[in-house]
């Protein structure tokens, strides 16, 4: 059964009257000014400036285990994309769960870990796959070649991803834990998907995604969805939950967070051009689990910059961070 695309826009001042005043992530804490250099202008001909990196090794997109922080699951670079890895950041152990090649690109979406067990990926075929923890079971549950970006929901039991039917017209599609599409919708009044990115359902009411420039939440229990909030350029990170009202998500000037009930935003963490975050993971109530971009300037002559990726856990309420070493 498809459901009809509608789109209810309703007011949050009035939809949660009664919760106008839920806590809001992190508040105790004052806002963090990172310490890095910015990147000045480019000033010469041409394009911009020329990079290259740093480092052979890099490694982005982190997702941990809901069940055991200290597991994480990641994407891996050495001169190309290498595939999926899991890390125990206690016992040290690296398990490789996919593999890639020097010349294939990372896949679309990031890796989910799922309260069932099953780490759930979208690959370069454009099919849902999903693999235990351990790299046993691999399990391809789509087909067409037209299904990217998925996410479990909270117990593990469905997936959420884009699908893009015969007709060329993409839809938000919800999948039983087999791969089956049970329900779509798609943008109100287009051919669109609800959501433009990867979401994050890890919330027991509502999946959690972007439209353009605003958040977007959909209640699937009641096939309703909810324009949150319109960042105005802040965002250019996935936003993610962090606890049962609160979101987290990174923007050209920082880290954020957000109440869902108030709609009230939050700077905690002030960056710069020469180190931004993304795919900010709440760990505990100090602690953040995130990509990190850092860049240098090498030659100013030239205007060379070297770049880097890497997993850092960040304190929440100062500016130390740890690099994890993942080689």
């Amino acid at each position: 059964m498809k459901l009809k695309p509608y789109l209810i826009l309703v007011s949050l001042c009035l939809l949660f009257a009664c919760n106008k005043d839920a806590p809001i992530v992190y508040d105790t804490c004052p806002m963090v000014v990172e310490t890095c250099i910015s990147i000045p202008s480019y000033k010469g001909p041409g394009t911009g400036f020329r990079y290259v990196m740093s480092d052979s090794f890099s490694y982005d997109r982190p997702s941990i285990n809901p069940y055991n922080p200290n597991e994480i699951v990641f994407f891996l670079y050495n001169d190309g994309y290498k595939g999926i890895f899991t890390y125990n950041m206690l016992t040290k152990k690296k398990t490789q769960l996919t593999s890639g090649s020097i010349n294939s690109a990372a896949p679309p979406s990031q890796a989910k870990w799922g309260r069932n067990g099953w780490i759930i990926f979208g690959e370069h075929d454009y099919n849902i796959y999903k693999i235990k923890p351990n790299g046993d079971s691999l399990t391809k549950l789509t087909k067409t070649g037209r299904n990217y970006t998925p996410d479990w929901n909270y117990d593990g039991t469905m997936f959420c991803a884009r699908y893009l039917n015969n007709r060329n017209n993409l839809y938000t599609a919800f999948y039983d834990a087999q791969g089956n599409i049970i329900d779509s919708i798609q943008e109100l009044n287009t051919n669109k998907s609800l959501f433009y990115d990867q979401v994050d359902w890890q919330n027991k009411r509502y999946v959690l995604g972007t439209q353009n420039q605003n958040f977007i939440l959909f209640d699937y229990a009641k096939k309703e969805t909810i324009n949150i909030l319109n960042t105005y350029g802040l965002s250019v990170g996935f936003p993610r939950w962090a606890g049962e009202s609160d979101i987290i998500f990174s923007g050209q000037e920082g880290i954020y967070t957000m109440n869902i009930y108030n709609r009230k935003v939050k700077k905690i963490r002030e960056t710069c051009s020469g180190k931004n975050y993304s795919d900010v993971i709440v760990l505990d109530n100090n602690k953040l689990l995130c990509s990190g971009y850092t860049t240098n300037i090498i030659d100013t002559f030239q205007e060379i910059l070297a770049y880097k990726t890497n997993i850092y856990i960040l304190n929440r309420c100062d500016t130390n961070s740890i690099e994890l070493d993942l080689r």
